[in-house]
């Protein structure tokens, strides 16, 4: 992952919720903040149509639960992407993370942005991103809604599929994984459920399990390595 995050959590959905404790605590184990607890800036962006402050505030106190020091940064529109104001603050995090809502309205604001761009550069310095639902969604070079559009290329050929607890693995292998690049790595998560990366390997935490596409077929993990 030359030039990508060394630190990346996708989660499918039910953010801050007790399914994701374990991964969660596990995500704040990963930080090692040059002082103090851990800071985890929490953007709700992708709910900017659905109480984004709500989805702040639950992100907030969940993580303040588990010792860390969170706090929103409220990025909802694309004037807010270019705003300088948002930048001490995203520079300040340990952990940035993306929660759920619509994944179209989060990649239009954030796409050519200087906060994108400050957060990519954030992730190569070891900064953790995590992303829910459609936070995960749009992360990779290309997601899959409604067909496949471009994401926000933070974290290369990777495709992620959330909520996929109540999806039939051929159905998808047959609509969707057909139409996506060759090279691109898709996996189908469940609600409640992290596939994280990190230096050493690759995790799934969580209540469920994590489907890993290719152009041949799928497998299904639950286990906490990936194979």
């Amino acid at each position: 992952m030359n030039h990508l995050p060394s630190l990346v959590a996708l989660v499918g959905g039910d953010e801050f919720s007790s399914h994701c404790l374990e991964m969660d605590t596990r995500i704040l184990s990963l930080i090692k903040p040059l002082s103090g607890n851990p800071k985890v800036a929490i953007i709700p962006t992708a709910a900017a149509f659905q109480r984004p402050d709500l989805a702040a505030e639950n992100g907030i106190k969940y993580f303040k639960s588990l010792g860390a020091d969170s706090y929103a940064v409220s990025i909802l529109s694309k004037s807010d992407a270019n705003d300088n104001k948002f930048i001490p603050d995203l520079k300040e995090a340990n952990l940035i993370y993306l929660t759920g809502g619509d994944p179209n309205h989060l990649v239009s604001v954030l796409r050519d942005s200087i906060i994108l761009s400050l957060i990519g550069t954030l992730a190569t310095q070891g900064c953790f991103i995590a992303g829910s639902s459609a936070g995960a969604m749009v992360l990779g070079k290309q997601m899959f809604h409604r067909g496949v559009t471009a994401g926000l290329s933070l974290i290369g050929d990777i495709i992620t599929l959330p909520h996929h607890e109540n999806s039939d693995p051929a159905s998808i292998h047959e609509s969707i994984v057909s139409l996506l690049p060759k090279k691109s790595k898709t996996y189908g998560i469940d609600g409640g459920t992290g596939l994280i990366f990190t230096d050493s390997g690759t995790e799934i935490l969580g209540r469920g399990t994590v489907t890993s596409y290719n152009q041949h077929g799928w497998a299904v993990s639950k286990s906490k390595q990936l194979p």
